[in-house]
């Protein structure tokens, strides 16, 4: 609601720019591993991985990454993120 009247609090912008931040860079370094999940599981298992729990924790990270920006802009960009 603070976004559609204009106003975002600063604390709230640094709290998801830390949180967009530090997920993003796990995300880029967990890379190869992610492009072996998505390969599929036959190769995800030849590559040393447990798809189940690499799933539900990259499910995880982007699911809060999204909560803390959702959080901070309101509901307004939420529904602008999902429509597209």
């Amino acid at each position: 609601l603070a976004a559609v009247a204009g106003i975002v609090l600063v604390g709230v912008l640094a709290a998801a720019a830390v949180v967009t931040g530090v997920t993003l860079t796990g995300l880029t370094l967990l890379g190869p591993r992610i492009d072996a999940l998505a390969s599929g599981d036959d190769s995800a298992l030849a590559a040393g991985l447990d798809p189940e729990r690499w799933r539900f924790g990259l499910l995880a990270a982007v699911s809060a990454m999204v909560g803390v920006l959702v959080a901070g802009v309101g509901g307004v960009g939420f529904v602008g993120l999902v429509v597209p």
